[in-house]
């Protein structure tokens, strides 16, 4: 019988938990209740042996409990059994539950919560499995919408508007603004004018767990093929897929990689209209995918701009890209930075400026001591996809956001002196040297590596009131030099936060340097003999 009604729902794209594929055990498990709470409608099939069970008797009180504050719609089914049986626990149904009776007889106030929940049930307007031609009209009865929810719907009309443009639709932003609630309810409205469906819920949830992105594979290839014996194999059904029209929504996704799992790598088909490069721009093809990096809009936008162009150009337009990030795919990226504060907005261009890849526990103290909110802040960031920590402890995010966030600091003003973070070593030489940096500047990181020998101008930090953040660096291992000399004492150091400086020249630190706001220094092959040289503030 649940079978039965499981597959008539799923024939009519109706996405639906059955209890029998979830985990068992004493109490109901959390999967069972979020997937209770999750659900619009609850359909409960009263059997001769339901009441015998613990468990679905708990299931049954979480139910109405949804009911209660949900607005559940709860509809029984009462199969082979009667309704005034189980409402009373009389007939064969009233002996399966004298037998639970027997087992918790010490827990009065189980029992009784037990028996209330089955008369309310068994009240509701229900079905009888004596009656196939109702059995039929069940699903029908399952809304297509969300009324319900102020607002939702012109965002589905909008949602459809886009899918009539583009077949491949991403809905971002942090979490619980509705992103799910939008999806479920365009998809609820429209899979029925597709030959399969499938709303793949928890996609970053399940992919953490063993075997779970091979879980999920499954369910999707049986949903869309209607076939729950199908082989989880994509590469093998990837024909019969492309010859059929398909609605999937991948629900809470974190990375493009989750994605690909189910549905392969993107190609850079924009570029040669084609599924392949011409012959002579494979490796300039396979630049500009992992300059994308998985992106879709990257892809679709850089294919674009780049289609019909010799080889020539695709070299020049790469090494552009390298610099500045493509005016389309800055705009929309851009639109998740215009939504943080200004403390967010701090913390992000300090990351994209200074700090990717870096160890993220001296980067936190930094952050910290510049003033910034840190927990929040670096909250939304990673709800918002635009950082993350790895499990090695690092601060990372994706290059196209890095180049957005410097693109950003660009934009600040024509003139390098006054933008607020520096890290390009040419910006770099005319500040240091002639000594045009501003007050705007609150960050210097130079990679000595790429640079020549810069001889400091006497002033070159005066101006820099604001300055937190100053690293010179060398990238190249075994290369001790430092190309940065001639610091004199300054007092443009009285609001660092953060000092590396690789061959530091001097015996001891700059005398203004505030102690109790330096959080992280760092000062490798330097001939510096105390940290400090005269009062300690």
């Amino acid at each position: 019988m649940t079978n039965y009604l499981y597959s008539a729902l799923s024939r009519k794209s109706i996405e639906t938990f059955i209890d029998d594929q979830l985990n068992r055990g004493d109490k109901i498990s959390q999967s069972l209740v979020n997937a209770i709470e999750a659900s619009t409608i609850s359909v409960i099939i009263f059997s001769e042996g339901y009441a015998s069970s613990r468990w679905c008797l708990d299931e049954l009180l979480k139910i109405l409990e949804c009911k209660r504050e949900y607005v559940q719609i709860v509809i029984p089914v009462f199969y082979r059994v009667d309704p005034s049986d189980v409402r009373n626990q009389t007939g064969t149904f009233g002996d399966s539950f004298s037998k639970l009776e027997e087992r918790f007889k010490e827990n009065s106030k189980k029992l009784q919560s037990w028996r209330n929940a089955l008369k309310e049930a068994a009240s509701l307007s229900g079905f009888h499995s004596h009656n196939i031609r109702q059995l039929n009209l069940l699903a029908e009865l399952f809304p297509h919408n969300n009324n319900r929810l102020v607002g939702v719907e012109s965002r589905v009309v909008a949602i459809e508007s886009l899918l009539s443009a583009a077949p491949l639709l991403a809905i971002w932003g942090i979490g619980g603004i509705g992103k799910t609630t939008i999806a479920r309810a365009t998809f609820d409205k429209i899979s029925s004018d597709f030959e399969g469906s499938c709303f793949l819920e928890n996609v970053r949830e399940e992919s953490q767990r063993l075997g779970g992105l091979a879980c999920l594979r499954q369910k999707l290839l049986s949903n869309l093929f209607r076939d729950e014996n199908m082989i989880p194999d994509i590469d093998l059904h990837f024909k019969r897929l492309s010859r059929r029209k398909v609605l999937v929504v991948f629900d809470d996704v974190t990375c493009f990689n989750q994605i690909e799992s189910f549905i392969g790598s993107l190609e850079c088909r924009h570029a040669f209209k084609q599924n392949h490069p011409d012959v002579g721009y494979e490796e300039l093809s396979s630049k500009v995918i992992q300059h994308a990096q998985g992106v879709p809009l990257a892809l679709k936008v850089l294919g674009c701009f780049l289609f019909g162009w010799e080889k020539k150009v695709w070299e020049s337009a790469i090494n552009k890209l390298k610099q500045i990030l493509h005016p389309k795919i800055h705009d929309v990226l851009k639109l998740s930075y215009d939504d943080l504060d200004v403390n967010e907005k701090g913390i992000f261009l300090d990351v994209a400026c200074f700090f990717k890849s870096d160890d993220v526990y001296p980067v936190m103290k930094f952050l910290d001591a510049s003033g910034f909110h840190l927990e929040i802040g670096i909250s939304v960031l990673a709800d918002k996809s635009l950082i993350d920590v790895n499990p090695y402890d690092r601060i990372t995010m994706h290059d196209l956001l890095q180049e957005l966030g410097r693109e950003i600091v660009r934009q600040e003003s024509i003139n390098p002196g006054n933008q607020s973070r520096l890290w390009h070593h040419e910006d770099m030489y005319e500040i240091l040297t002639n000594n045009t940096g501003t007050k705007s500047i609150e960050g210097i990181c130079l990679d000595m590596s790429k640079a020549n020998e810069i001889r400091l101008n006497p002033n070159t930090f005066v101006k820099m009131h604001k300055l937190r953040f100053l690293k010179f660096y060398n990238s190249i291992n075994g290369d001790n030099r430092c190309k940065v000399s001639y610091l004199q004492e300054s007092p443009g150091f009285a609001e660092v936060r953060f000092l590396h400086w690789h061959g530091y020249p001097l015996k001891s630190l700059p005398s203004n340097i505030n102690q109790k706001k330096l959080v992280v220094i760092e000062i490798p092959h330097s001939n510096i003999q105390q940290f400090w040289d005269g009062t300690r503030q």
